[in-house]
């Protein structure tokens, strides 16, 4: 999986747990995060939720198709 700075992803793995630092989907800490930077082993997240933390590619799910923030009602529309 590629990963991209600005990209938005979610923690899947479980890995390192759940917790406000490791917002594990289906958790209830889950939240959705930007890449803010990738080296060659590390993925750098900033969480929606105001924590951030670094992984590898096998810990994180890329968000499909996210919503536009300033359309709220872009899910109610055909395209």
């Amino acid at each position: 999986m590629i990963f991209n700075i600005g990209g938005r992803v979610q923690y899947t793995s479980g890995r390192f747990g759940s917790s406000p630092q490791n917002p594990l989907k289906g958790s209830k800490y889950e939240a959705t995060g930007t890449v803010s930077d990738v080296d060659s082993h590390n993925i750098f997240v900033n969480w929606d939720s105001g924590t951030s933390n670094v992984y590898s590619e096998n810990d994180l799910g890329l968000v499909k198709n996210p919503l536009h923030h300033s359309d709220p009602n872009r899910i109610f529309r055909r395209i």
